[in-house]
């Protein structure tokens, strides 16, 4: 077997990888398990390579190396068929958590009271991806049977449509049904908090201790990062799986449609209201509101649609400003050359 197909090449890439590679004589194709400022370490069929890198590049891209310099560097980057983008904390601006992965994993710990909202901000991420969502409760054996099938409800009326599945790291249970769900020469990201049980999800999944873990903090609950950086980890018939360090913050990124994937319930119900432009407050023939009376829709639920339009729409706008200013430069700049251009000699 290809080795690039175990690091998750189906036949479609590995027709990219070997015409790019015939385009850059010399270079080596391969997938990166890490990346850092300045460098990466990437997996070829050869071993793994330690790269300088000036690409902006993340855990999961396939790239070409150039492997004749020392050290070798990063030729290429190959498009991404996914992406895992998120706002970056107290920024404006984009930053990629994982790339060309099948599915992305929302964590939910029960050891701790589930946040929904965040669970439906990553849901939104995920669905924005161009991957599939699937929702993870781990640490289940901490928790009765009754507050599982509790958290389990709640987490599947927040994520419509999408898998929930209940999981220990330390008894096993539920294991074998994520395992079977991703598959081999699949990738997935995982995303959560600190503390929520991702790197010995990974482990567990993996079959091996592929990733440092910590105990959580007694006093708060929370974890101590003990992942530092996103991670490529090969789990063999598992499939592939990125660990990531916890994310403090899940900021929405320009809306590609995964609020309204993430949030499908609401949106069915605004199509069946009079108006088209609805804004489910107070309009007559508001389906949404109608649903809300009825005890058929959590108005939680309308509270964080409405709250991520609103982030997104803002982001949206903050971007679309950033583009118009640097169309302005280039034309400015353009103008001066054309006006030095005309001056009389």
């Amino acid at each position: 077997m290809n080795p690039l197909i175990e690091l998750g090449a189906d036949e479609s890439r590995l027709a990219e990888l070997a015409a790019a590679a015939a385009d850059r004589p010399g270079t080596v194709p391969g997938r990166v398990v890490r990346s850092e400022r300045g460098g990466a370490d990437v997996a070829t069929a050869g071993g793994p390579v330690t790269a300088a890198t000036t690409e902006p590049i993340c855990a999961g891209d396939w790239v070409l190396l150039d492997t004749a310099g020392d050290p070798p560097r990063v030729a290429a980057v190959l498009p991404r068929r996914t992406a895992v983008v998120r706002r970056a904390a107290d920024t404006d601006t984009a930053q990629v958590l994982a790339a060309n992965v099948d599915q992305v994993w929302v964590i939910a710990a029960l050891d701790r009271p589930v946040g929904l909202s965040r669970v439906e901000r990553a849901l939104v991420l995920a669905w924005d991806s161009g991957a599939e969502p699937v929702v993870v409760a781990t640490k289940s054996d901490l928790a009765d049977e009754v507050a599982v099938a509790e958290a389990v409800a709640s987490l599947s009326v927040a994520a419509p449509g999408v898998p929930v599945v209940a999981v220990s790291a330390a008894t096993g249970d539920g294991i074998a049904d994520l395992r079977a769900r991703l598959g081999r020469g699949r990738t997935a990201a995982v995303l959560g908090p600190s503390g929520a049980g991702k790197s010995s999800l990974v482990n567990a999944i993996a079959g091996d201790p592929a990733v440092a873990v910590a105990d959580v903090r007694s006093a708060d609950g929370k974890g101590r990062h003990t992942t530092a950086w996103r991670e490529l980890v090969v789990a063999g018939d598992a499939g592939i799986l990125i660990d990531s360090p916890g994310l403090r913050a899940v900021g929405v990124w320009v809306d590609g449609g995964g609020i309204d994937a993430a949030f499908a319930d609401v949106a069915a119900l605004s199509d069946e209201c009079r108006f088209s432009d609805c804004g489910h407050a107070g309009e007559p023939g508001c389906a949404v509101a109608a649903a809300i009376d009825a005890g058929d829709l959590d108005p939680r639920r309308l509270d964080s649609y409405r709250k991520l339009q609103r982030e997104a729409a803002w982001i949206e706008q903050r971007h679309d400003a950033r583009q118009r200013a640097a169309e302005r430069r280039v034309w400015a700049a353009r103008s001066r050359e054309a006006r030095r251009r005309a001056r009389p000699r």
